[in-house]
């Protein structure tokens, strides 16, 4: 039911499926998916505060 970060899986070897679900994949899942969305939302409005800027200074 435990899961070993570093060595050698002696902790994982009794874990079912939903265990291994559970410990492992939601949340190293979790620690990929919420960066990724705030990168995703920075790089967005970057990406249009830049544009909206640069229509201005061309159009003045």
């Amino acid at each position: 039911m435990f899961y070993e970060l570093a060595g050698g899986k002696d902790y994982q070897i009794g874990n079912t499926l939903l265990e291994e679900v559970l410990l492992v994949l939601i949340p190293n899942g979790i620690w990929l998916l919420l960066p990724g969305m705030c990168i995703v939302k920075l790089w967005r409005d970057m990406l249009y505060n830049r544009t909206d800027e640069t229509v201005r200074l061309k159009v003045q």
